[in-house]
């Protein structure tokens, strides 16, 4: 009957609210009905992750589907945060959400053969160390703050990417990728990296600010840029010596 767990999910989550709805009314309080569905609907697709809580394993925990929210603080990670093989992901910051590496040499975001993730609202970069700020990075995508790699419709929104991340977002072979209301700065080699060696990538820049990179863009392939709405690209020669 069900082809998969997701469906058998939703199946038993409409049940549940069916019969609170029928309980509220038998009783006459539809805002009951109203604040207890809304309850449901929290506890079973989102999930919260709070100050001092471990990001990679939270997201590793979620199914397919999940809206992951990340609450008002700051993460400091030594090791990427990785999305491998998923499926309908939505991360999102609660406010004012900072993620930092404390190196330079890993990505913040490892996003791989991933079909419909989003990600809205984080602040992110590599903290800079005085005993390797100067190191090189090599290969430079190690130092991005964003590599998305082998995907299909990533979504990049209302995020700051910056520091000493070597590219702020970095894609391969990705189809479509879109970057809406971004805040890309004081990346040490290009704001964006985007190389493809198959059929058409798919790019759409939106009300971005893009400014104080070391350069604007690096691209190889078969790319189709689209500039939507107002963005802002300009002053990128910022230069850092740890290339």
């Amino acid at each position: 009957m069900f082809k998969n767990k997701k469906e058998l999910f939703f199946f038993a989550l409409m049940v549940i609210i069916f019969l609170l709805i029928s309980m509220a009314i038998r009783n006459n309080n539809t805002s009951e009905a109203a604040e207890q569905i809304n309850t449901v609907i929290e506890e079973q697709i989102t999930l919260k992750i709070n100050p001092g809580e471990n990001i990679q394993q939270k997201i590793d925990e979620a199914q397919d589907g999940t809206v992951i929210i990340i609450s008002a603080g700051e993460y400091t990670i030594d090791e990427p945060i990785v999305i491998e093989s998923r499926k309908n992901l939505i991360i999102q910051g609660d406010r004012d959400v900072w993620i930092y590496g404390d190196r330079v040499d890993f990505q913040i975001f490892l996003i791989r053969d991933s079909e419909n993730i989003f990600i809205k609202n984080i602040k992110a970069c590599h903290k800079i160390d005085p005993k390797t700020q100067n190191k090189k990075v090599d290969p430079k995508r190690i130092g991005s703050v964003m590599d998305i790699d082998s995907c299909k419709n990533v979504t990049l929104e209302n995020c700051e990417l910056e520091g000493c991340g070597v590219y702020g977002v970095y894609a391969v072979n990705t189809d479509v990728l879109n970057i809406y209301g971004c805040y890309l700065h004081h990346n040490s080699w290009r704001a964006l990296g985007l190389f493809n060696t198959g059929n058409v990538m798919n790019v759409v820049l939106r009300d971005c600010t893009i400014i104080n990179n070391a350069d604007f863009l690096e691209k190889e392939g078969n790319i189709h840029i689209q500039f939507e709405g107002k963005n802002v690209i300009k002053d990128n020669t910022y230069k850092v010596n740890n290339n």
